[in-house]
């Protein structure tokens, strides 16, 4: 979903809220079963897989226009949500499971400029971005920045 406001005045600023949701999920499963066989013990199997994803995004952008140059800035956040629950039994030995659930946070921030004249123009910016990781009941947590 986008809102864009502009200026009465000034057509070429804008400035525009978007918001976006995203999600899916599926189960999946698959069994096999040996017959007949030689020198192996094992007379089947099965994988099951319930999984879902989830995401927000919510950004904000601005643009204004100038005699020679544009301005371009703009903030955006997304939040996921990853789920993933594994299984996989052996009929003569014991389930082996792996379930995940992790969360993710992205923000970023970025500022460009466009100078403009009749025979060249310019593009200059910098964006930086901070994801946070975070495997629910894992004891692992990756923070970074990344900047361009």
């Amino acid at each position: 979903m986008n809102y864009q406001i502009t200026s009465p005045k000034h057509k070429n600023n804008l400035l525009t809220f978007s918001w976006r949701y995203a999600t899916n999920g599926r189960q999946q499963g698959f069994r096999q079963q040996f017959t007949d066989t030689i020198n192996y013990d094992i007379p089947g199997y099965r994988q099951d897989n319930s999984e879902r994803f989830k995401e927000h995004t919510v950004q904000a952008d601005y643009v204004r226009t100038f005699s020679h140059f544009n301005m371009e800035a703009g903030v955006k956040g997304i939040w996921r949500s990853n789920y993933s629950d594994y299984l996989n039994a052996y009929v003569s030995a014991d389930d082996i499971t792996n379930g995940f659930d992790g969360q993710q946070r992205v923000f970023s921030v970025y500022n460009a400029y466009t100078f403009t004249s009749k025979h060249w123009d310019l593009k200059a910016g910098v964006r930086a971005e901070q994801p946070l990781w975070k495997p629910v009941g894992r004891m692992i947590r990756c923070d970074y920045t990344n900047s361009s």
